[in-house]
């Protein structure tokens, strides 16, 4: 492999590259005219796939913590998806989201029926500030 010449090495990495990718790699090949350039443009995508899944991982993991409120929370979770909502759909950031609260405030939420993470979060809010009097009134959370 040392002796190759750099049209071979292209030509060795459009031809073993997965069905899906080739056109991808082409696409690259016409931009960049060395091999420099076409190695560091492949790397460089990898690498910002590789930094999507870690925030999207790091979002799936978040938890409200015991002695954090709910605002607190959401805004961690709103920071940490800024980055992603491009990249996952609403009912998966809903279900992210929901995961990481209380059984109390999931149970309390689910029983709204939210349709997206916007309402659900909006729900979490309002159920946490109407908590605070014994009986959780829904008439006025519905204001």
């Amino acid at each position: 492999m040392k002796d190759w010449d750099k049209m071979k090495m292209r030509l060795v990495v459009g031809l073993y590259v997965a069905e899906p990718l080739r056109d991808w790699i082409r696409d690259i090949v016409k931009v960049n005219t060395t091999w420099k350039d076409v190695k560091a443009a492949i790397l460089k995508s990898a690498k910002a796939k590789y930094d999507v899944e870690m925030k999207i991982e790091c979002l799936m993991n978040l938890k409200l913590n015991e002695d954090e409120s709910v605002v607190s929370y959401t805004n961690r979770f709103d920071a940490c998806s800024k980055n992603v909502k491009s990249q996952v759909s609403n009912r998966e950031m809903k279900r992210w989201y929901l995961r990481g609260l209380l059984a109390k405030y999931r149970e309390r939420i689910n029983q709204q029926y939210p349709e997206t993470y916007e309402e659900t979060k909006d729900w979490a809010i309002k159920i946490k500030k109407y908590e605070k009097s014994d009986e959780f009134d829904l008439k006025k959370a519905r204001r």
